[in-house]
């Protein structure tokens, strides 16, 4: 309940801003998405930042209703949605693009306990990195969502079946392959666990206290080319469908963890004094 705080994008922008302002002299440590306007409330001031962007409704998911946007005028909607600075330097996999998703599992807001699960997927692009013109058109370049690639194949996975499944790669895949691009990999987990910290800090306050619930979340994560990595958008009730053999073996998984986590949970916390 309420959880929407985290994972509806207008929310999740406020609450991130709100943590910045309470104290300059922490700000940059909540700097975690990319620049990001609430349309329409801030139009006015996102004309004025003249960049590529990705434009989302705020309130859907699974890629439904976003574009790559690159002049104002061909900005429409006609309910609320988010238009997020792209992040114009992406860290690539063999010449192509990806995020991560990553699963956190909230046993309680307050007072916080969360778990970040250590395996995840890499969602790859289908086409390579092109920021030309034509190139920004293309949304098998740009959007790696997995609900968008669904019908296609990434030619950079061929061959990887037992580690990838349709445009997904497992965490342990991509840990591998950055390892050998000589990416200091434990630091860059490291990063991206403080990210998803900083994040459930900053919404905390928004999300009642709800004793004996728990929920699963999806964080989508970009890295830069500089290794830094970006909080995208956080989904509620991330999809279990398991396509491929990687889906039911790192989902699976998860399901079996999560349940025991949440006993583990409910346990310390119920425990009789």
């Amino acid at each position: 309940p309420r959880s929407r705080e985290l994972t509806r994008k207008d929310l999740l922008k406020k609450h991130l801003t709100r943590a910045m302002a309470a104290s300059a002299r922490h700000a940059r440590e909540f700097h975690i998405m990319p620049q990001t306007f609430v349309l329409p409330h801030e139009y006015t001031a996102f004309v004025a930042a003249t960049n590529i962007w990705i434009m989302k409704p705020v309130g859907l998911s699974r890629g439904r209703g976003i574009e790559v946007i690159d002049d104002v005028s061909a900005v429409r909607y006609s309910d609320s949605v988010v238009v997020q600075r792209y992040v114009g330097r992406p860290l690539l996999l063999g010449g192509y693009k990806f995020d991560l998703r990553l699963y956190v599992l909230v046993t309680s807001f307050n007072p916080l306990e969360a778990f970040l699960y250590r395996e995840g997927f890499a969602r790859v692009s289908t086409r390579a990195y092109d920021v030309t013109a034509e190139g920004l058109r293309d949304r098998f370049v740009h959007l790696t969502n997995s609900s968008i690639q669904a019908t296609r194949d990434s030619p950079l996975l061929d061959g990887e079946l037992h580690e990838t499944g349709g445009t997904k790669a497992s965490l342990t895949y991509l840990w591998a392959r950055l390892r050998r691009a000589r990416v200091p990999v434990d630091r860059l987990w490291s990063d991206i666990t403080a990210l998803v910290v900083k994040a459930l800090v900053a919404c905390e306050p928004g999300v009642p206290a709800q004793p004996n619930a728990f929920e699963l979340f999806g964080f989508d994560v970009l890295v830069d080319a500089a290794l830094r990595p970006w909080l995208l958008e956080v989904n509620a009730s991330p999809q279990m469908d398991r396509d491929h053999a990687l889906d039911r073996r790192v989902k699976e998984a998860l399901i079996r963890v999560c349940s025991a986590r949440r006993v583990v949970a409910c346990s310390r916390r119920e425990r009789p004094s």
